[in-house]
């Protein structure tokens, strides 16, 4: 859980077994009681709401100097006594794994976390202390069982650290490296299991997945990019940094579980959903839209508005806009028909026709209707009625729907403006769309039995082709609804 708290320090009064301080020792209590979910936002990680369902301990921190030069030493303890300390630490030190009970909807759960005291000033004046998330120990392992024998083997999962991480960071609190040896715990741990897994159970199908790269891109790739407003070689060089380091850090990680996992009877595939592109600016076309009878806001409350649903035609989806339609939506205001094409024809229209006046570039390389998409893999029920993709460095801010929205993004003073700062992405792009050095494809590497080596392929490898050839190796039936082909250029015939 992502969240900051102020701590403020007194005389230590009340402690047993004190160590020796050459400086009077002080105290302060914080509590870990409110778990605070967080989710991508437009400046990165933000945080969505306190949740305090999630209830846990008091701990009682002892500040004190173990030499003359000053304060240097940090005890976190459940009681007033170190002997019962969960840990002591010096700057830069991380604690061991630290299990509490907590109070979640009237029921007691085991949950996992570590501190790092990361700076601490001679005066004792300055102090941060850095708390990873709280992860439970159970409920995410099958069968039954499992996630407190791997906890016993391996040690305890935890998921999305780099998240919690870069929220802190963006506020100045944490550094980068901190992220960095966090996604360098979560590889070893993903690699560890999967040898311990491996070891100890009889298996067909080894599957692991890290999610380390997506951070990352979505905090520097706009950083690198030179052609960009405000582009810093100093930043960029950083960035380059942070790249190569969490590169290292997957790559060790596939070492590790390809030499602890693979015989020669093994076939390891490495792949990826996605890459990333760096953002240059943001439209905002929420004015377009209400100027063109398509969306309508009401005011609620001083400075906010909300969507007026009686009479708004269109609202925002995932990667596109859904037709406000009658007999299909809880307020529906368009017929279906030749009133429900037309609303999808003008919006199209709108959404090919906005351009970066400076370069006279479009800012949508393509708008389509949803029966239309199929042929890009997008079909179904959940597949908005018009969907479009951006041109590789813009974002398309859509029209809010369930949130609030204010003024400033209802203004008609120009449609485009810089983007958050270290903004990236990929969903809102096309699969194969590039800009610089960035590309939104992704990786596809397969080695070992039956596998042809040495050879690259330079046609079009889709995600859907993954499942099919891993089923035809197995030699079991591939998905019941799958799309995909088998990628037998790959196998030895």
């Amino acid at each position: 859980a992502a969240s900051i708290k102020v701590l403020s320090f007194k005389r230590a009064e009340g402690w047993r077994n004190l160590p020796q301080s050459f400086r009077e020792p002080l105290e302060s209590v914080m509590p870990v009681d409110v778990g605070v979910p967080s989710k991508w936002g437009p400046y990165g990680p933000i945080i969505k709401r306190e949740n305090r369902s999630m209830k846990g301990a008091v701990y009682h921190l002892l500040m004190y100097a173990s030499t003359p030069e000053g304060y240097d030493t940090i005890v976190i303890s459940p009681e007033k006594d170190l002997s019962k300390a969960f840990a002591v630490l010096r700057e830069g030190k991380w604690s061991g794994w630290i299990y509490d009970r907590f109070v979640k909807d009237g029921e007691k759960v085991e949950a996992s976390f570590q501190f790092k005291l990361i700076s601490i000033s001679n005066d004792g004046k300055h102090l941060t202390l850095y708390r990873s998330d709280c992860f439970v120990s159970e409920g995410w392992s099958y069968p039954k069982g499992l996630a407190q024998e791997i906890i016993k083997n391996v040690g305890p999962f935890h998921e999305g650290w780099e998240m919690c991480i870069l929220a802190h960071h963006r506020l100045r609190w944490v550094d980068i490296d901190v992220a960095l040896e966090h996604s360098s715990m979560q590889a070893d741990w993903i690699s560890k299991c999967c040898g311990y897994l491996a070891r100890n159970y009889k298996w067909d199908l080894l599957a692991a997945q890290i999610h380390i790269q997506d951070f990352y891109n979505h905090y520097c790739l706009s950083t690198i990019e030179p052609s960009f407003p405000g582009y810093d070689e100093d930043v960029a060089t950083k960035s380059w940094r942070i790249f190569r380091e969490a590169y290292k850090i997957t790559d060790r990680m596939i070492g590790e579980i390809v030499r602890n996992c693979a015989d020669e009877n093994t076939v390891t595939i490495i792949v990826s959903d996605h890459g990333g592109l760096p953002v240059k600016l943001t439209a905002r076309i929420v004015h377009l839209l209400m100027k063109e009878g398509l969306v309508a806001y009401k005011r609620i409350s001083g400075d906010t508005y909300q969507i007026d649903w009686q009479k708004t035609k269109i609202f925002s989806g995932n990667w596109g806009f859904w037709v406000n339609l009658k007999g299909r939506e809880p307020y529906g205001t368009v017929k279906p028909g030749e009133d429900y094409e037309e609303v999808r024809d003008k919006l199209i229209s709108i959404l090919h026709a906005i351009r970066d006046l400076e370069s006279n570039r479009p800012l949508v390389r393509l708008a389509l209707r949803r029966e239309d998409a199929r042929m890009l893999g997008m079909w179904g029920e959940r597949v908005e009625d018009v969907v479009f993709f951006a041109e590789p460095g813009y974002v398309i801010e859509e029209a809010p729907t369930s949130l609030t929205i204010t003024p400033d993004q209802l203004r008609e003073d120009g449609v485009l403006h810089l983007p958050p700062p270290s903004s990236a992405g990929h969903g809102g792009y096309l699969p194969n769309a590039t800009l610089g050095e960035c590309s939104n494809r992704a990786l596809f590497i397969m080695s070992g039995s039956g596998v042809e080596g040495g050879k690259k392929f330079d046609e079009t490898i889709n995600l859907v082709d993954v499942a099919p050839t891993i089923s035809y190796l197995l030699g079991i039936p591939p998905p019941k609804n799958s799309e995909g082909r088998i990628l037998h250029e790959f196998i030895e015939i």
